[in-house]
């Protein structure tokens, strides 16, 4: 077919020929992956159980192979609180007006119990989940789960292919952690050598971070497209696209599909590849504008070993930008020799390792210490004391739990403490007495300027005074109005010295007394009535 290709791998020429009745394909070589771990219990012809001993492997059931009134069964070991993608498609499915086929499926745990069902109508696909967690399904206990295919007997007119798929889905943006076990001597894969997740997102960028310990060498990690986002005719399952059904079994169209679990073959539309024991991997992947739209696509993830053994931590990373280092404490005023204490909090993400960097020559040098994490959201390191005078640059370098980088940076210089202490400060004055406020800075040097700013209403004004050789100080001013005057005093600080703050405080200003406004008036009117008292006795005299 023109644009589709086969994988040269194994699994696309053993999946393919895989059947429900218990035979397999003589094409199919001993040591692929699905070979190992997909068992056929019972003789040829005879509806039986199928053992998948990993869920990650694509069942295909071929025309009439389960026929009306029977079933088929799979067995497959499921973790107890993980989530699993689990559905029943392929070209039975029909929502039109007249399908033929009419699958359910029966879900029994290891204890025997029916766990879950799920029973549609004719042509509807099959997906089983559990209540309130749909669309996946998430096992109450650990163990051999028993699928119970079945072809209603009552409702059913056909018996048409399908495929059965069960495989574990993660959610992007959140840490996992996964056992790797690398090939032995001979280079045959174990049982942990190969495995396979499930994500879906609409992201059209996708970072894969994958932490590898120095037990272990990985061969690759490979990302695979399984469903085609432009597609008309794609199956959608609970708002979730199921793969391209050809994709499963290792056929590739154009990008979409090639699923493959063999080192030999497809490797995906990205990967990444370990080249030492120990060596962290990353996939930095960004979709092909072509294939970019809104609703979700449904990729599915492979790991395969190499050699050694440990296990992996990754992360599916889909938000990117928005991480913010904020201070939550840091120096303003350092002392000699006083170790300073400097905390940031990381929004909106929690945090996974931050560092402190700090230099006390302009970064000719630097020392770096790890900053602890607290309350898995906020940073805090320590610089040591230092010297007076030395300038202390430093740098906050943190990465959060979705490997979004952080820097913070700030710097301050180490100086002596000061203090402005005030010897006389009036509680009121009259309007137009002189306001004299006394007092003196330590550490007591000369030559240093003490500026009051003082507000009375809506004015506001400075004075400024100098400190003596013993560090003294007398600041004095005049007011005309009355009210109530804020004074504040500030000491600006030196290279040596940090600066300083006294207030702010209030003076009353008062009217002065009444016999003081009138004694001008009784310097004039005295002489007036002296002058009148004696023209009046030269009359009478006179007279």
């Amino acid at each position: 077919m023109k644009g589709t290709r086969m994988t040269s791998g194994l699994l696309a020429l053993a999946l393919s020929a895989i059947i429900c009745i218990g035979y397999v394909s003589a094409n199919i070589q001993d040591d692929s992956e699905y070979q190992q771990h997909v068992k056929f219990n019972g003789e040829k012809g005879a509806a039986e159980t199928i053992i998948i001993k990993k869920p990650m492997f694509p069942i295909r059931f071929n025309d009439g192979q389960i026929p009306i009134g029977s079933h088929c069964k799979v067995a497959c070991p499921l973790e107890a609180n993980k989530s699993y993608h689990i559905y029943l498609y392929g070209s039975w499915v029909n929502l039109g007006s007249d399908p033929k086929t009419d699958y359910d499926i029966f879900v029994y745990n290891p204890l025997g119990e029916l766990e879950c069902h799920s029973t549609n109508a004719a042509g509807i696909p099959e997906s089983i989940v559990t209540p309130g967690l749909e669309p996946y399904f998430v096992p109450k206990h650990s163990g051999e789960y028993i699928f119970v295919i079945a072809n209603d007997a009552k409702e059913s007119h056909g018996s048409e292919g399908a495929t059965f798929m069960i495989i574990e889905h993660i959610e992007c943006n959140k840490w996992y952690q996964h056992y790797v076990e690398g090939k032995n001597n001979t280079g045959y894969p174990s049982f942990r050598t190969s495995w396979a997740y499930e994500f879906v997102t609409n992201s059209s960028r996708i970072e894969i971070w994958i932490e590898v310990p120095e037990t272990l060498d990985m061969y690759e990690a490979r990302l695979y497209l399984m469903t085609n986002p432009k597609a008309k005719n794609k199956t959608i399952v609970g708002g979730i696209p199921l793969p391209w059904e050809p994709g499963l079994y290792g056929e590739v169209k154009d990008v979409i599909g090639g699923f493959n679990l063999e080192s030999k073959g497809y490797r995906g539309i990205a990967y990444t590849s370990c080249g030492d024991y120990g060596k962290d991997m990353l996939i930095n992947f960004t979709l092909p504008k072509e294939l970019r739209t809104e609703e979700p696509i449904t990729y599915h993830l492979v790991f395969i070993g190499e050699s050694g053994r440990g296990a992996i931590k990754f992360l599916v990373k889909t938000k990117f930008g928005g991480s913010e280092l904020k201070p939550l404490k840091i120096p303003t005023q350092v002392y000699p020799n006083t170790e300073i204490s400097i905390s940031y909090i990381s929004t909106p993400f929690n945090l996974k390792n931050a560092s402190l960097i700090y230099s006390t020559n302009n970064w000719k040098t630097t020392n770096k210490t790890e900053m602890e994490i607290i309350g898995n959201n906020t940073c805090q390191g320590i610089i040591p004391g230092q010297a007076v005078g030395t300038e202390v640059r430093y740098r906050v370098e943190a990465i959060d739990v979705l490997m979004n980088k952080m820097v913070a940076e700030g710097s301050y210089i180490v100086k002596h403490a000061s203090a402005i202490n005030l010897t006389s400060v009036p509680e009121k004055v009259t309007v137009g007495g002189k306001i004299i406020i006394n007092g003196f800075l330590t550490p007591k040097i000369s030559g240093q300027t003490i500026t009051f700013t003082f507000k009375m209403q809506d004015e506001v004004n400075q004075i400024e005074c100098k400190t003596d050789e013993n560090g003294f100080f007398t600041a004095n001013f005049t007011l005309k109005e009355p009210g109530y005057l804020i004074l504040e005093a500030k000491y600006a600080g030196n290279g040596q010295i940090h600066g300083c703050s006294y207030g702010p405080f209030i003076i009353r200003v008062e009217e002065p007394p009444l016999i003081t406004k009138i004694i001008p008036y009784i310097g004039v009117a005295a002489p007036l009535s002296i002058v009148g008292l004696f023209i009046l006795y030269i009359v009478k005299m006179r007279g």
